[in-house]
């Protein structure tokens, strides 16, 4: 029905969004790309079109050509958080992380209370080992949203790193709360029960990561944190 509306009406640039739209929800990414590249052709102001075609290039690994397609997005509408959170991950991604630092604290003028920002600032820092200003984002995360259990295992990853395991092991405890089907922090958490030696602690958190995510398996053969288990028969099991 777009398509017949197109050809009636070949100059409707809100016939071609809507459509693009369609398409990319039905996974025909190229013809999405296309469509939405038709919608900007003929109103090329529009913020909706250039995010839009911003999550069909992702969609198809054109991150470069999607980071382009989001500034412009930014352009339009400075206010537009869901593109600031996007623009941040795709530069973290390709390894700009100050870059992603900037969108994110832009972003926070115009939607302070949006955890994903601090989250995502939090991320860019903690690769750039700046661990201060990321423990403060993560912090400031878990405020806006107390369900966020990525943020309470970052804050305990930063705690591991300074070498403070009481505060790295309640981290991890809040996230295994917030969200029980996170794999992440039971394995971190049993490598601290591993360095107190509390063998039934480490087997409880390691056997739930690897029902959460096999793929720990191989990962735990190889961490020497466990080598003082390695000939007890319930971790060969």
């Amino acid at each position: 029905n777009y398509r017949k509306a197109i050809r009636l009406d070949p100059n409707n640039a809100l016939l071609y969004y809507n459509m693009g739209i369609l398409l990319y929800e039905t996974d025909k990414t190229t013809e999405s790309i296309n469509t939405f590249r038709n919608a900007i052709e003929i109103n090329p102001n529009d913020y909706r079109f250039h995010y839009n075609l911003a999550l069909s290039l992702e969609k198809a690994d054109e991150k470069a050509l999607a980071i382009d397609e989001l500034n412009r997005t930014l352009e339009l509408k400075p206010d537009y958080t869901s593109a600031s959170n996007m623009l941040a991950i795709l530069y973290c991604g390709n390894g700009n992380r100050n870059a992603a630092v900037n969108v994110c604290e832009n972003a926070i003028k115009y939607d302070p209370d949006n955890y994903e920002l601090y989250f995502n600032a939090a991320i860019a820092y903690m690769e750039m080992k700046d661990y201060e200003n990321a423990k403060k984002y993560f912090t400031i995360a878990t405020l806006k949203n107390s369900e966020l259990a990525e943020a309470y295992f970052g804050l305990g990853q930063i705690a591991v790193i300074k070498e403070e395991y009481s505060v790295a092991e309640e981290n991890y405890i809040k996230a295994i709360r917030v969200n029980p089907e996170y794999p992440n922090p039971y394995y971190n958490i049993s490598r601290i029960y591993a360095y107190r030696k509390e063998y039934a602690k480490v087997m409880e958190n390691l056997t739930q990561a690897v029902k959460l995510n096999p793929a720990y398996k191989q990962r735990i053969r190889n961490d020497g944190a466990f080598d003082f288990m390695k000939n007890m028969n319930d971790f060969k099991a």
